[in-house]
């Protein structure tokens, strides 16, 4: 398991939101149940983990993440 998510590059494959599908970017800022995602178009988006799937790059792979699988805060996982 990722420990650290700040400063990762992520992608959301799949959401509830709809709007929030194929959004990418750095996590900026976490939270015990949200991610804040710099963009690639400049903007902050809020997105709670617990609605998202979210792969990202780890040690050279690509790893999928449920939300739900890290709804803590990160210095207790």
């Amino acid at each position: 398991m990722v420990h650290k998510l700040i400063g990762k590059q992520i992608k959301i494959v799949h959401s509830n939101n709809t709007s929030l599908k194929d959004v990418e970017g750095k996590v900026v800022n976490e939270t015990q149940n949200t991610l804040e995602i710099l963009c690639l178009d400049g903007k902050i988006r809020k997105v709670f983990k617990r609605s998202a799937v979210f792969a990202l790059k780890h040690n050279k792979k690509i790893i999928i993440i449920k939300g739900k699988q890290f709804l803590k805060k990160p210095e207790s996982r």
